[in-house]
């Protein structure tokens, strides 16, 4: 019996990821990874248009990328950067009958922070939980149909089906999520491809979160940590009590590391995705560093297991 493969692919500015995942008797395993950087004016991440400059280029890219990895399997979960969209908490009144009447719903609830014409625009949404007065709390992506359509189109063209697509830093979140005990209470601080994304967990669930860009400077990673903390609706004192989690991809983390222990006067527990424990034949060329970079590809690859 062929056992199936779950593909992830992470697209970022200058490269895109890859991995191949499969389900075993011991949990999954890494088949295999690939990352390919590219020089060319390739991906220019927008919210109203469409993000790939040259889609040609990019279905080449895409099938240079994923023919060593794929083998029969024709689907794959795609990680886009999360200035592709919005991302909103919001809160409810009445449950919802429906997904579709969930969404209908939604879209006019939020008609006035939506970027655009609502017709254009493609939501989903993921029930966080209830408050105390019975409201339900929600997470909403959103994205422009424009800019979704192309991005599985050009997937299509590729010979490939994007089962699902997700934003990078809730991908990278979800592949450290079951790996470690957060507690109930938790920050979580992701440094990678010249963005910042903090976000805050109560009783386990999303509460706040805030992504801005922050290029490769310490410095203005130190300013958006302390504007996320101010910018917390809830106590930043209380944030100063909990555990704080970071994910950085920079080759010397240190600055990073100095920076988050400085705003929230503790030192941040740092992440590593360890993928020694994943691969059945550990890679050399897969060291920690590399493991890094592959985070939110191998988020999105489990999202499908």
């Amino acid at each position: 019996m062929l056992r199936r493969t779950y593909l992830g692919v992470d697209i970022t500015a200058d490269s895109l990821r890859a991995v191949a995942l499969r389900r075993g008797p011991r949990g999954h395993s890494l088949l295999g990874a690939r990352v390919r950087s590219f020089e060319e004016a390739l991906i220019a991440s927008s919210v109203r248009e469409p993000n790939i400059l040259q889609p040609e280029l990019f279905v080449a890219r895409l099938q240079e990328l994923l023919k060593p990895l794929a083998g029969r399997e024709d689907r794959i979960a795609l990680s886009v950067a999360d200035v592709s969209g919005h991302v909103l908490l919001t809160e409810v009144e009445t449950p919802f009958k429906t997904r579709a009447e969930g969404i209908e719903i939604l879209k006019w609830q939020l008609r006035n922070e939506l970027p655009g014409d609502l017709a254009d625009i493609q939501l989903d949404y993921q029930l966080l939980g209830r408050t105390e007065s019975g409201r339900q709390r929600l997470i909403v992506a959103l994205m422009d149909r424009r800019v979704l359509d192309q991005y599985q189109d050009l997937v299509a063209e590729a010979g490939y089906h994007a089962v699902t697509i997700g934003f990078h830093s809730f991908n990278l979140y979800n592949f450290y999520r079951p790996r470690h005990d957060m507690g109930e209470d938790f920050v979580f601080v992701g440094v990678e491809d010249g963005f910042l994304n903090f976000k805050v967990f109560q009783e386990k669930a999303l509460v706040y979160h805030r992504f801005r860009h922050v290029g490769e400077d310490a410095a203005r990673v130190f300013r958006e940590l302390n504007r996320s903390l101010a910018g917390f609706p809830g106590s930043p004192l209380a944030l100063r009590r909990t555990g704080i989690f970071l994910h950085c991809s920079w080759s010397d983390p240190a600055d990073v590391r100095e920076a988050t222990s400085s705003v929230f006067e503790k030192e941040p527990f740092c992440l590593n995705p360890h993928l020694e424990h994943l691969s059945e034949s550990p890679s050399p060329e897969l060291d920690q560093q590399q493991g890094l970079v592959l985070t939110a590809a191998l988020g999105a690859a489990e999202q499908m297991m």
